[in-house]
C-alpha cells in the first residue's frame, strides 16, 4: 500500500519534474543509502524474513537526474541522498562519486563510490560515513563506516538516451 502510494504521487508528479529539468535516472533495488540493509538485515533474512522484507522495501531508492550535469537526487522510504557523479573511463562505463546522505532532510552522513554501468544496469561499490543523529537528537559526536553495495536498473547509460 505504501510502495503504491510512493509510486501514483511520482506518477502523479512526473510532468511537473519533466518541466523542471529533472529527468528519472533509475530504481536502486539494493541502495548504497544508508548502507544498513546489505550491512545489517540481509544477514538477518533468514532468522527474521518479514523485518528484513520491510527494510529492504524501506531502501528500494528511485533517483532523478538535476538540472546540474552529474547531479542527482535520490528519494526512499528510509533516506535521501544528493549524489555528484562523473565519468572515471566513460568509455567502460565506470564512474565515481560523491554524496550527501540525510534522513526526512536532516543531514546524517557521506558517501563515496565507483560504479559501473552497462546498458539499464548500474552496479555501485563503495562506502557511506552515517552519524547517529535524529530530529529528536540531532547530535553529530558518533559516526560507523560501512561499506555499501548498490544495484540499480532505469535508463540506459547512454547520455542521449
Amino acid at each position: 500500500m505504501i510502495v503504491a502510494s510512493f509510486s501514483l504521487a511520482l506518477l502523479l508528479l512526473a510532468p511537473v519534474a519533466d518541466a523542471a529539468g529533472v529527468r528519472f535516472q533509475r530504481v536502486d533495488l539494493i541502495s548504497e543509502v544508508p548502507g544498513t540493509f546489505v550491512n545489517y538485515d540481509l544477514p538477518m533474512f533468514a532468522m527474521n524474513p518479514v523485518t528484513s522484507g520491510l527494510r529492504w522495501v524501506e531502501q528500494i531508492q528511485v533517483v532523478v537526474d538535476l538540472p546540474v550535469d552529474g547531479l542527482s537526487t535520490g528519494l526512499s522510504l528510509g533516506a535521501q541522498s544528493l549524489f555528484y557523479e562523473q565519468p572515471l573511463v566513460e568509455s567502460a562505463g565506470l564512474s565515481w562519486g560523491l554524496g550527501l546522505q540525510t534522513d526526512l532532510l536532516l543531514p546524517k552522513g557521506f558517501l563515496a563510490d565507483a560504479s559501473w554501468r552497462y546498458k539499464r544496469l548500474r552496479i555501485g561499490l563503495g562506502g557511506c560515513i552515517t552519524s547517529g543523529a535524529t530530529w529528536a537528537n540531532p547530535n553529530w559526536s558518533a559516526w560507523q563506516l560501512l561499506p555499501t553495495v548498490g544495484v540499480g536498473i532505469g535508463r540506459s547509460a547512454a547520455k542521449n538516451d
